[in-house]
């Protein structure tokens, strides 16, 4: 039997590492969530620790896995998919920006999955009720990693990281989770447990109203009763509007909003 066990969820990341949550929520998008990794012990340290257990996995567990490979071109493709974290994905995007056949990309993204460097969202058709084959979204199994690997090229911003932080917070809550396609319309996560699904998008801020309206918009074309939820950074703003939730990210990830979740 095989049981899967991810990165420290940020409750468990606070009681290793007590403070401020919010210095610490963003010490945990910019180092992630391995046991061994200590934010106390500085930048450096930490990228030094992170960029050698990226490279341990790569060539010890994926190049071992695949038999034969190019290092080279794994750091490649591990790469373009740490890059686009959140954004829709095939096999044809990646063989062309590295320059390799769609056979050999799917061969060597196949071994990332297996060795939990990445996971795959596929697309679900929330009216058709049925798992979209083509194109899907790929996020990293540990941000810290994905870091370490991008150094000099992760750029600031925290949109895709936070979206990949409710990801992993959804897989860890025991949801089976898709990324929610409704007509022309994307919602971030088509959550499923025990009969049951939920709606997520996630955004930085629901403050300027365009941002509001574009949030919103998705989760209320749907017409169902399950429960729509918006996760942002605000602190204001929040509570129900036409029977969504928005919630600040940082009480959901610790089960502010929800006492009965942990």
């Amino acid at each position: 039997m095989e049981i899967a066990i991810l990165p420290f969820s940020f409750p468990e990341y606070l009681e290793l590492h007590p403070g401020d949550n919010e210095r610490r929520f963003s010490e945990y998008l910019r180092f992630g969530a391995l046991p061994e990794v200590d934010p106390s012990r500085g930048e450096e340290f930490c990228r030094a620790q992170l960029t050698g257990i990226f490279n341990t996995v790569l060539v010890d567990d994926v190049l071992a896995r695949l038999g034969t490979g190019d290092a080279n071109t794994l750091r490649a493709i591990a790469r373009f998919l740490y890059s686009n974290i959140g954004n829709i994905t095939n096999t044809d995007m990646i063989a062309k920006a590295i320059g390799i056949g769609p056979v050999t990309v799917n061969r060597y993204v196949g071994k990332l999955e297996e060795a939990f460097l990445f996971r795959r969202a596929e697309r679900y058709d929330i009216i058709g009720k049925r798992i979209l084959k083509t194109n899907a979204k790929f996020y990293a199994s540990d941000l810290g990693l994905r870091n370490a690997a991008l150094i000099g090229a992760e750029g600031t911003d925290i949109s895709r990281p936070l979206e990949n932080t409710v990801y992993l917070e959804l897989l860890r809550r025991g949801y089976t989770v898709h990324v929610g396609s409704y007509r022309d319309r994307e919602i971030d996560f088509t959550a499923m447990r025990n009969g049951r699904v939920e709606y997520y998008q996630v955004c930085l801020s629901m403050m300027p109203q365009e941002a509001r309206e574009r949030e919103l918009r998705p989760l209320s074309s749907v017409g169902d009763n399950f429960p729509k939820t918006i996760l942002t950074l605000d602190r204001l703003g929040l509570g129900t509007e036409n029977g969504i939730e928005i919630v600040n990210v940082m009480d959901w990830l610790i089960g502010a909003d929800d006492p009965g979740t942990f």
